[in-house]
């Protein structure tokens, strides 16, 4: 890991991965702060997931990469941009908004085993059957000259894989294990996609079972 860095920290809802876009609403005083001072200063500030009761110690660093609108009271609509992993060792609770002392990590070297290529083709091909059970389009070819670590962030931030998974994969120094991970939420979804169709057909159209699988 990095020496630590402090940085100011934005608590959401949600998994924040490298190499993710992300549209955000700043309407708080607090945060309109904290992204106004990040613009000035060209700056990243940190996204980490907080669940109402617990805020976790992995997150990842975010770039404001488009301002989308302003408004008239202060708010802003922006485009944000996953950049870096982190992991908190220290919390500062002295400004309007939480700030950290955050090292930054990356992965082991396993980037380059052949194999691993063979894994994100895979996990291409599970969403392309995923996108044809759903009508949507989906080319595996559109993806299949990303570098292997950012693919494997952007295949992770699908809606295949739940917020835990996410932050499993988040937290995770290996792009197999990664891979894996979303190679078996991946048939997870299909086989809950098949099953819905199936009894879908003996039901009838009309009948919406959705609520079943929720």
């Amino acid at each position: 890991m990095s020496e630590p860095e402090k940085i100011p920290l934005f608590p959401l809802g949600l998994v924040m991965l490298p190499e993710m876009h992300l549209p955000l609403h700043i309407f708080e005083e607090r945060y309109k702060k904290l992204v106004n001072n990040c613009i000035e200063e060209k700056s990243p500030f940190g996204i980490v997931y907080y669940n109402g009761s617990t805020l976790l110690k992995h997150g990842s660093t975010v770039r404001v990469e488009q301002i989308l609108r302003t408004y008239d009271d202060g708010r802003m609509d922006f485009l944000g941009l996953g950049v870096s992993r982190f992991f908190i060792k220290k919390i500062y609770e002295n400004k309007p908004y939480m700030e950290a002392d955050v090292c930054y990590y990356d992965d082991e070297s396993d980037l380059y085993d052949g194999s691993i290529r063979d894994l994100a083709v895979e996990a291409l091909d599970q969403l392309r059957k995923i996108a044809v059970l759903s009508g949507k389009s989906f080319d595996p070819k559109d993806f299949e000259s990303l570098e292997l670590k950012r693919l494997s962030f952007l295949l992770t931030a699908s809606d295949i894989l739940s917020i835990e998974e996410k932050q499993e994969n988040l937290e995770s120094l290996s792009v197999r294990t990664r891979y894996e991970r979303i190679i078996t939420a991946a048939a997870r979804h299909i086989e809950r996609i098949t099953t819905t169709m199936k009894i879908q057909k003996i039901l009838g159209d009309d009948q919406d079972i959705s609520h079943l699988f929720n």
